[in-house]
């Protein structure tokens, strides 16, 4: 479910990127349209008709073109679906109601030599929830320690606030 997606808050569409990204596809389509064209306006073109017409085409030459016309297009259809699904997709996630606004306030707070009980990190932390709340405007505080943080031998736990 989108609401689990960690960060989410935080993704958005660089237009720098996305510049970028249209430039080089833009740079890319020219070259593979370009290199072709040049390399027919080299060649003498009855000279080329001449050749064709003697040779003829075999019928698996004209097979293997075929499939490779088919296998183009086939792949063409799934990265049109794909892309539209892509762009489907992150219309959803950026309608999905998170449940907070984005104006919150985030601040760090490191407790001294005065606290160094857990009792007392406990009462510190209730105390400032409580004064947190307390402020006009304010709907909701809480406190969290990053999720990777483990103790080191001789750090106290983090208390638990519940």
């Amino acid at each position: 479910m989108a609401g689990n997606i960690p960060r989410l808050n935080e993704a958005s569409l660089d237009a720098r990127m996305f510049l970028v990204a249209i430039g080089g596809s833009l740079l890319t389509s020219l070259a593979a349209g370009l290199m072709p064209a040049i390399g027919a306006s080299r060649m003498e073109l009855t000279d080329f008709l001449k050749s064709r017409a003697m040779r003829g085409s075999s019928a698996g030459h004209l097979r293997l073109q075929r499939a490779l016309i088919v296998a183009q297009t086939a792949i063409v259809v799934v990265l049109l679906a794909g892309a539209g699904l892509l762009i489907r997709s992150y219309i959803n996630v950026e309608s999905v109601d998170t449940g907070f606004t984005r104006s919150a306030v985030t601040f760090h707070v490191s407790l001294d030599q005065r606290y160094s009980k857990p009792e007392q990190h406990v009462a510190f932390y209730k105390e400032m929830m409580a004064k947190l709340e307390a402020l006009p405007g304010v709907e909701a505080a809480t406190g969290t320690h990053p999720i990777a943080w483990r103790p080191s031998p001789g750090e106290f736990p983090q208390p638990d606030l519940h």
